[in-house]
């Protein structure tokens, strides 16, 4: 995979919007196509200033996939600030790249 495959939008409501790009509609509707896993779809971000949080870096109590653009951490990669966060709660009965090809878009929701 390469390229830029879905794009992200903070929405008013505090909601992150994921859409899949032109690009990456034509990579998941590709004869040659596997379903990668949701770090594949989003590796653009995650290499421009997005990171996934660990449940259990943040007190959560949940296995749902939570994204943050505003992490710091040490140097030795240990959370020492995250502003908000946003995370997934269909992650028990979704498949976010299966929910991206079905819909084009999903939403994480906010959390302060």
């Amino acid at each position: 995979m390469s390229g830029k495959l879905v794009e992200f939008y903070k929405l008013d409501d505090g909601r992150l919007q994921i859409m899949l790009t032109r690009e990456g509609r034509d990579e998941l509707n590709s004869d040659e196509f596997t379903y990668p896993d949701f770090e594949e779809m989003i590796e653009w971000q995650l290499c421009n200033g997005w990171e996934f949080i660990w449940p259990e870096e943040i007190g959560a109590l949940t296995d749902a996939p939570i994204l943050s653009d505003a992490a710091e951490r040490d140097d030795k990669g240990v959370l020492t600030s995250v502003g908000r966060v946003y995370w997934y709660p269909q992650y028990q009965v979704h498949n976010p790249v299966e929910e991206l090809d079905r819909r084009v878009s999903i939403y994480f929701q906010e959390v302060d």
